[in-house]
């Protein structure tokens, strides 16, 4: 085979790569992100480009790479950079540590795009030629090596650390004459003699590490803005049911009902409760499961009230309650459909109508409060309001707590099982953003009063003393 002999017969340096994959094998996984160091000939980094990469698939274990599927959507693909990468390699000898594991990558990467065609990359790998320059290392990790040879490593994840640290190691052999062995003076003649395609695009979209975690936090703060909304139905709503009431018997049995799922589980002692409640009310078990229902109707209007989208957390939770009261998920489209009938009849609630929903026992000023699980409302809002509604924010399961807050009380089934056992009352979110707001709504008129009351007064004092 006849080797062309390249435009430019002196090779200019180094071309130190670093790669984050989808996996172990170049043949079946892919590069999830790349980092390129140029260096001159003495090992100095003159220039360095580094992306993300999409892959068209699953980026693989996130404790490998730290990167989500997520975090590679709006990155370019391989072929995005191919033509820019041939313009980084051309003529120079390629460095890697580990070059056949993070260069066979690379080649595979190429052959998949079988454009533009390049030739068989020149290697060095500064693990082979460690046991020559750092031979004092335990191990010949990238990171062993470097700290060996006293040069800087970045720790963490990431092809531009990994590509950094191979080029300071890179520089270190080279303070060490590794540049006049023969064998690297033969990657050097050979790399320079090597025909690359010209690069005729211009520079690629890249996108960094950096793009991936502002988009991350962006997506992150865009769930929890939507959770919020998601979890405050309760306090948004006022009188979506039977505007008029259901009769005295029935509107009791609904209000401790109501009490009993505020922390969304009946219990064996509750579910006999109010059983025992409904016989002693006069309500035959077909009006109780008439009223169970309507309650499950009640609680779906006011999700739908407070936005016309029933989200996934208000679906699980009307789901839940459903299957505390023994209503099959099938019949929920049903009760929806009731739900959004009786919102559009009530649009507008007759003034002073008592609701069914989160009517349980008040907040008391005082109260220390326990917050477990992904909550949907931030520390820093739920700290302003406790501090507005003078409630105590618990410090944890050994501090003082009378009220225990859940966002999914499957998930936090076993600290619900220790409140119940110490008698602490158990809210799940939506319910105790209700009854937080009933507390500031009754702080805030109670402080309205007293500044009537001290204003009455003031103009009372100054009129005798006029």
């Amino acid at each position: 085979m006849t080797v062309r002999l390249g435009d430019r017969l002196q090779c200019p340096g180094y071309a130190v790569v670093g790669v984050e994959t989808s996996g172990l094998s170049p043949h079946r996984h892919r590069i999830v992100e790349i980092a390129v160091a140029l260096c001159d000939p003495d090992g100095e980094v003159t220039d360095f480009f580094t992306t993300l990469l999409n892959p068209d698939g699953p980026v693989g274990d996130f404790q490998a790479h730290g990167l989500f599927d997520d975090d590679v959507i709006d990155a370019p693909g391989f072929g995005d950079i191919a033509t820019w990468l041939v313009g980084l390699l051309r003529q120079r000898v390629v460095v890697a540590h580990n070059a056949r594991f993070e260069l066979g990558f690379l080649e595979r990467e190429f052959q998949r795009r079988r454009h533009p065609t390049v030739p068989p990359l020149t290697m060095l790998c500064t693990m082979r030629e460690a046991p020559e320059y750092v031979p004092e290392a335990p191990r010949f990790t990238l990171l062993a090596c470097c700290e060996a040879a006293s040069v800087p490593v970045d720790s963490g994840y990431g092809a531009a650390a990994k590509a950094m640290g191979a080029a300071r190691l890179l520089s270190y052999y080279l303070e060490q004459g590794a540049g006049e062995a023969r064998h690297w003076q033969q990657a050097r003649t050979v790399a320079a003699s090597l025909n690359w395609p010209r690069r005729k695009a211009g520079a690629p979209r890249v996108f960094t590490r950096d793009d991936a975690h502002a988009a991350r936090r962006a997506r992150e703060e865009a769930e929890q803005a939507r959770r919020r909304v998601a979890v405050s139905y309760l306090e948004k709503a006022r009188a979506f049911g039977p505007p008029t009431g259901v009769g005295e018997g029935p509107d009791s049995y609904l209000a401790v009902l109501d009490a009993a799922l505020e922390d969304r589980v009946i219990t064996p002692e509750e579910a006999a409760d109010l059983a025992e409640l409904a016989v002693s009310l006069g309500i035959s078990e077909t009006r109780r499961k008439d009223l169970d229902r309507l309650y499950v109707t009640t609680l779906a209007a006011s999700m739908v009230a407070a936005g016309p989208v029933i989200d996934r957390e208000e679906r699980a939770d009307l789901t839940r309650v459903a299957a505390q009261l023994g209503i099959p998920r099938i019949a929920l489209d049903d009760i929806i459909g009731m739900a959004r009938d009786t919102v559009a009849d009530q649009s507008t609630p007759p003034v002073g109508t008592s609701r069914l929903l989160a009517r349980g026992r008040a907040l008391l000023p005082g109260q220390h409060v326990l917050f477990h699980g992904y909550l949907a409302v931030s520390r820093a809002e739920l700290e302003q309001r406790l501090a507005r509604a003078r409630l105590e924010l618990a410090s944890g399961i050994h501090d003082r707590v009378d009220v225990l807050v859940v966002a999914d009380p499957d998930e936090s089934a076993d600290r619900t099982y220790w409140a119940r056992q110490r008698g602490i009352r158990v809210l799940i979110e939506p319910v105790f953003l209700a009854l937080l707001a009933d507390l500031e709504r009754e702080r805030g008129s109670a402080a309205d009063a007293a500044s009537r009351v001290a204003a009455a007064g003031a103009l009372a004092h100054a009129g005798a003393s006029g």
